[in-house]
């Protein structure tokens, strides 16, 4: 009677194995994908702070310098 049990025993930590396994990629994938979206925003978020800031400079450089 105890082969039976130690068979379930083996599916049962195959399938957690493997659920656990799931869960870990899983975690790293978000973690890989946050991490590409959160470099991506900052480098847009400096591109549009440099514009405005040029465009501000431009700006007040032709406020008080005319020609």
């Amino acid at each position: 009677m105890t082969a039976p049990k130690q068979h379930k025993q083996r599916y049962y930590y195959i399938f957690w194995s493997i659920a656990t396994l799931s869960v870990v990629v899983g975690q790293i994938n978000i973690i890989s994908t946050y991490n590409r979206l959160s470099d991506n925003l900052e480098k847009v978020l400096i591109e549009q702070t440099r514009k405005e800031v040029v465009k501000t400079a431009e700006q007040s450089r032709e406020m008080y310098n005319p020609r």
